[in-house]
């Protein structure tokens, strides 16, 4: 019975006769020649090369880190998924948006206010936006321009190129009216008061004693929104609470029914 050598023991007994090297006489006996392996070997680069063309085109930039194996390569910043990603963005309460874009953006999650300042240093609410709503600086002649989240929001972010709809610039102009409106009137109570029934109006939710107020401001917030200090804002609440005309706590901020109605009757808002 004959003997099964491996490959490389027949190629040394075969070299030793032709006096070729066991490695040449290996390379010949195999099914792939030099040329197929060039071939080869080029295919295979210049598929590692359009990758990483790719990847800078894309990308405009692309990492490449060495792995435990030399001969393994990882483009670690190039993810392909991230094309189809839509410009939408995620921001804390109090962030403002036009820190990351100076264009226009699209609420598509949370609530916002647009402000700006007076030259005294006070903020001046511009107005309070909510879902499906369009803001940004590119709206605003003020140079002096910010959109402050009032809560964890989600934005899309639409560019500078964007066209101002009339429904979003007619939007724009009735709160800075409604606001100028509220903020002049001369008691404090009614000022405050008359702030909450037109949030309420606009961002409530109605529940069983009368309107939920959402979102949920902090009395500093309210003071900026009224002119006011966020000591009388304080004081005040208290005053509306104890009265009946709210219900304000930690959980619940509800304008009650009745309040409601009156405030729209008396034409506060």
């Amino acid at each position: 019975m004959e003997k099964i050598r491996p490959p490389l023991y027949s190629s040394w007994i075969e070299s030793v006769g032709n006096r070729i090297s066991p490695l040449e006489l290996l390379h010949r006996r195999s099914s792939l020649s030099t040329s197929h392996l060039r071939v080869s070997l080029n295919e295979t680069l210049g598929r590692k090369a359009l990758c990483l063309q790719t990847a800078f085109l894309l990308k405009g930039t692309t990492a490449v880190t060495n792995t435990k194996s030399p001969q393994h390569r990882q483009y670690s910043n190039f993810q392909p998924e991230a094309l189809y990603q839509s410009n939408c963005l995620q921001f804390k309460r109090h962030e403002n948006l036009c820190s990351r874009g100076r264009g226009l953006w699209r609420i598509q999650q949370g609530y916002v206010r647009s402000i700006t300042w007076s030259l005294e240093g006070d903020p001046v609410p511009l107005g309070f936006w909510q879902t499906g709503d369009v803001v940004g600086y590119a709206i605003s002649p003020a140079q002096h321009y910010e959109v402050r989240c009032l809560t964890a929001v989600t934005a899309e972010y639409l560019g500078r190129a964007y066209s101002l709809s009339p429904d979003v610039a007619l939007a724009q102009i009735q709160q800075s009216n409604d606001l100028l409106r509220i903020a002049h009137c001369r008691q404090a109570e009614k000022r405050l008061l008359s702030f909450l029934c037109w949030l309420a109006q606009r961002f409530g939710e109605s529940v069983a004693e009368g309107h939920q107020i959402q979102p949920k401001l902090t009395h500093q917030e309210i003071a900026d929104s009224i002119g006011s200090t966020r000591v009388t804002v304080t004081r005040l609440l208290k005053e509306l609470a104890r009265t009946h005309k709210i219900k304000w706590n930690t959980h619940e901020k509800i304008v009650y029914a009745r309040t409601f109605e009156q405030s729209f009757e008396d034409g506060y808002y």
